[in-house]
């Protein structure tokens, strides 16, 4: 197999991520004035996600760039511990936005907000799903834990104490492509799981499926469950998150030492 990302792959993946979505805007706003502004979210994903990240991930085929990127086989249990550990994380981190909004003042941007709200079945369901539900799963996992935390740390984990830092200096990275002060601590956290989701199963698939399940879940709370909701439930609610979370990271742990040794354990030059 080809090599796969490397160190030079990352750094210029990184520039990459601040040009390319906003070419890409450029050119949809060019090529389609009159677009619905949800509809931005699939080229921005695509093109100035996806793209860039395919481009530096590695040399051979679209194939073996996938491929050698972390698009590769993974079991089960993985797939359902990286899902269940999400959704008892996306509860926790509800509750921490909201102390985190509570204590900074921070609010959702306006347009976000106006983004985000649904009126019914529709077009802008149907952008929404596209663009900031399974894009961001498939092209945010091909970019940060593909090229840049393959890059950063190659296919043979080094000593846990760098490992840790390297996770959380990619779950930066994540956060800071997000430009979003107020979701900074959910963009960390998540940033952290899916890192650490990667690394432990050395595929992007549970990853990937996560990041979906995740994003799908924060499209209903934006329409259906109130800050309010959250609240009066959260004696019920918070040990619930917590239990399904540690759930799924045992369920994901306990698959990695039943797995069979991966025979690519090489580290890209």
């Amino acid at each position: 197999m080809k090599p796969g990302p490397g160190r030079l792959g990352a750094a210029m993946l990184l520039p990459a991520l601040v040009l390319f979505p906003l070419l890409a805007v450029v050119l949809v706003t060019t090529l389609w004035p009159q677009r619905p502004q949800e509809a931005l979210f699939v080229p921005i994903e695509a093109l100035g996600v996806g793209l860039p990240a395919l481009l530096l991930a590695g040399r051979g085929s679209i194939h073996e760039r996938l491929r050698s990127s972390g698009w590769t086989r993974t079991q089960g249990p993985a797939i359902v511990g990286a899902s269940c550990g999400m959704l008892g994380l996306a509860i926790l981190m509800t509750y921490g936005q909201l102390l985190w909004t509570k204590v900074t003042g921070l609010t959702m941007p306006p347009g976000l907000v106006d983004l985000m709200t649904l009126t019914g079945p529709g077009p802008k369901l149907a952008w929404l799903t596209v663009g900031a539900v399974i894009l961001p799963g498939v092209c945010e996992e091909l970019a940060f834990r593909g090229v840049l935390q393959r890059g950063l740390l190659g296919l043979v984990p080094g000593s846990s104490h760098l490992i840790a830092l390297r996770l959380l200096g990619v779950a930066a990275l994540f956060a800071a492509f997000h430009q979003d002060l107020y979701g900074l601590p959910s963009y960390l956290v998540l940033g952290t799981w899916l890192g650490w989701v990667a690394w432990i199963t050395r595929s992007l698939w549970p990853g990937a499926l996560a990041h979906m399940a995740n994003n799908s879940m924060a499209l209903v709370q934006a329409n259906l469950l109130e800050d309010s909701w959250w609240t009066a439930h959260a004696l019920a609610l918070v040990p619930f998150g917590v239990l399904t979370f540690a759930t799924g990271a045992w369920v994901l742990l306990r698959s990695e030492r039943t797995r069979p040794p991966a025979p690519d354990r090489k580290a890209p030059g």
